[in-house]
C-alpha cells in the first residue's frame, strides 16, 4: 500500500501511511488529518497554519495536550475517512494520540549550519508526519 495524501471537499485533508511494523510485533496503519468546517473563528486556518490545527502557545499547553488522547472529534472524524478512502477495511483496534508539529513564520523550516559540525533543522510546519517514521530510521 502506498502513502496516501488525501483531500477531500475544501473542508478535509488526511494522509494515511502504509502498515509499519512496530517494536513490539505489532502492525499499524498510521492516519492523521481534519475537517475544518466544525472550527470556530479562533481555530480558523491562516495561511501558515494546517487545516483543522490549534495553537499552543505556552508549554502548559503542549504538556496538556500530550497527556490528551487528542481530540474525540477528530478521531470519530479520522475513522469515517479512514473508512471513505479504504472501504471495507476492517480494524482490529483503532487508538488516538495526541501529535504536534512546528511551524514557523515563513511556512519554510529553517535549516543551517550553527558552527562546525552542528547544525539544525525546525519548523517541519506538518509537512513530513506521513514521512516521519521512514526518516528517523
Amino acid at each position: 500500500m502506498p502513502s496516501i495524501i488525501y483531500r477531500g471537499d475544501k473542508s478535509e485533508w488526511a494522509y494515511v501511511l502504509p502498515p509499519i511494523q512496530y517494536p513490539d510485533g505489532s502492525w499499524r496503519v498510521k492516519l492523521g488529518g481534519s475537517r475544518v468546517d466544525r472550527y470556530n473563528n479562533e481555530e480558523q486556518i491562516d495561511k501558515y497554519r494546517t487545516p483543522g490545527t490549534r495553537s499552543l502557545p505556552t508549554h502548559e499547553h503542549v504538556v496538556e495536550w500530550f497527556r490528551s488522547a487528542g481530540n474525540s472529534k477528530d478521531f470519530d472524524e479520522m475513522k469515517e475517512m479512514l473508512q471513505a478512502m479504504l472501504p471495507g477495511i476492517q480494524p482490529v483496534k483503532v487508538t488516538s494520540d495526541a501529535c504536534a508539529t512546528c511551524k514557523t513564520s515563513s511556512g519554510r523550516p529553517y535549516i543551517g549550519q550553527l558552527c562546525d559540525g552542528l547544525f539544525v533543522a525546525v519548523g517541519g510546519c506538518g509537512l513530513a508526519a506521513k514521512s516521519s517514521d521512514e526518516i528517523g530510521r
